[in-house]
């Protein structure tokens, strides 16, 4: 098994580096039939009002982009924060095994049969869902719809779950505040989600023609890495789009393509860990059949 990670993890790095590694001619290219043009109009005009509009307009492009550098790291900055909130809340409401034996040690025979044959209907309902998100042929939409689906389940199951053992104070309590877990991170995952619509800005479509692009390589291989290596490959992504940005070496039409390649990639990681946050947040009965 640790093999087959580490090639799949080469796979996934492969991918990342083929990315950045634009041919090393594109990082030097001006262009060229934009300069002519201007040097000459330059020859023919002649005149410093033109020279003068002319270094005004890069002076006001320069301002913008700087702008819009700055809103996208604070972007950055801003989901990187919920995202740590919702590991943190996820602390929060931990429990230990012997913890959540002693919560539900009081509950009947009858409502352990019924909690039971419940789990196995939640079980297959995740299961389905998590093999429909490996579907190649998914659209972005399409992957979404699936993981509402999949916070959708695991919030009803929680409420299922309260309606059998509706009498027992300790355990609805705890299940109540499962629900309140499950909420106040569903919230800030769709926070998220608004940042990093956000985030794609004027690169959108392009960003959305590589992710479906990629998806279509990576759909079965993401699930099959760990949650440590995924989150070591998103911060790496992120690294490379943060001195992507900062290189004044590349045109902005080949920033814009390597950007849009990088944020598509990071987009499919996270949206992985994302759906593996969403079932952590899961109610776990197993642990109480023992």
């Amino acid at each position: 098994m640790k093999n087959i990670n580490k090639a799949l993890s080469m796979l996934i790095a492969t991918m990342l580096i083929s990315t950045a590694m634009v041919s090393a001619d594109d990082s030097n290219v001006m262009n060229t039939s934009s300069s002519g043009s201007i040097t000459g109009s330059w020859m023919h005009t002649g005149s410093g009002m033109y020279m003068k509009k002319l270094r005004e307009a890069k002076e006001d492009s320069k301002i913008l982009k700087d702008e819009l550098k700055k809103s996208r790291e604070e972007l950055r900055e801003e989901v990187k924060t919920k995202k740590d909130e919702i590991k943190a809340n996820r602390e929060e409401f931990k429990k230990s095994k012997e913890e959540l034996k002693d919560i539900f040690n009081w509950i009947t025979d009858e409502q352990k049969e019924e909690l039971k044959v419940l789990r196995e209907e939640h079980k297959e309902a995740i299961e389905s869902i998590k093999e429909q998100l490996k579907d190649k042929e998914l659209t972005d939409e399409e992957r979404t719809e699936l993981r509402t689906e999949l916070e959708e389940e695991v919030k009803s199951y929680a409420e299922d779950v309260k309606e059998i053992i509706w009498d027992n104070a300790e355990v609805s309590e705890y299940v109540d505040s499962r629900l309140e877990l499950k909420e106040k991170n569903w919230a800030i995952r769709e926070e998220i989600k608004e940042s990093r619509k956000e985030f794609r800005g004027e690169r959108e479509e392009l960003i959305s023609e590589y992710k479906e692009l990629y998806f279509s390589k990576l759909a079965t291989v993401v699930p099959k890495l760990s949650t440590e290596k995924l989150e070591k490959l998103s911060e790496k992504v992120d690294t490379m789009i943060e001195k992507t940005e900062a290189n004044t070496k590349l045109s902005q039409a080949k920033k814009d393509k390597l950007i849009a390649q990088l944020v598509s990639l990071k987009e499919i990681i996270d949206e992985e860990l994302e759906t593996r946050d969403i079932l952590d947040e899961d109610l776990d009965l197993e642990e109480i059949e023992d």
